[in-house]
């Protein structure tokens, strides 16, 4: 249907945080717009030690999860794979209040098979992305694991980062055109036509500690 009727293929919560989701399989659904598994509209569930996997948003914005305007959920000890989405084939974030917490994650092997964000896309929004594994995603154009731009005033730190890739343009491990704080992660192994581990720029982009290794630009 038309939209709402066409996001979060399992879960859709608009305007409502005092929800749990844990210990759970969230698998094969679909939503034709925005968030193939789990869709947020001004709401900041807890999301915690699900396994969410082959999802998909083929149109739109987050095959896994889909945070949207005013949402700030925390997403923790999840497993993120095998999901596809146009933009953000893991976890899709926009709006200027949404503030997500992204921890302690395996995110894998998802797809951004239109444009940005293999792993996860940030959008004019404010994440802490921190102590996850984000490894053998792809995107078609910007950021194989971590894409952030539009005043995306993005925290990423102690994560590691690996075997993500990009197939035409740039930031096979992370791609930025907003400010940005990178410290501590390792970011190793991943492939772009520019920017192998990293590309971007920024007003305020901070990088520092990390260890950045192997990468590889094509062009």
């Amino acid at each position: 249907g038309a939209t709402p009727d066409d996001c979060g293929g399992a879960f859709y919560f608009k305007n409502v945080s005092k929800v749990i989701i844990s210990n759970s399989l969230i698998t094969n659904c679909t939503a034709n717009s925005a968030g193939g598994g789990i869709y947020c509209i001004g709401s900041s569930p807890f999301i915690n030690n699900n396994t969410i996997s082959n999802n998909t948003a083929p149109n739109n914005y987050g095959g896994g999860i889909t945070c949207f305007n005013t949402s700030s959920p925390t997403i923790a000890s999840n497993t993120i794979i095998y999901c596809i989405a146009g933009n953000g084939g893991g976890i899709y974030c926009n709006g200027s209040g949404c503030f997500p917490f992204i921890n302690n994650n395996t995110i894998s092997n998802n797809m951004a098979s239109n444009n940005y964000g293999g792993g996860i896309q940030c959008y004019n929004s404010s994440p802490m992305i921190s102590y996850n594994i984000i490894s053998n995603n792809t995107a078609k154009e910007y950021g194989g694991g971590i894409h952030c731009t539009n005043n995306s005033n993005s925290i990423i730190t102690n994560n590691t980062i690996f075997n993500n890739t990009v197939s035409l343009y740039g930031g096979g491990g992370i791609c930025y055109f907003s400010d940005i704080t990178l410290s501590n992660n390792a970011i190793y192994n991943n492939t772009a036509s520019d920017g192998g581990g990293i590309y971007g720029s920024g007003l305020t982009h901070t990088i520092s500690n990390n260890v950045i290794s192997n990468n590889t630009a094509s062009s």
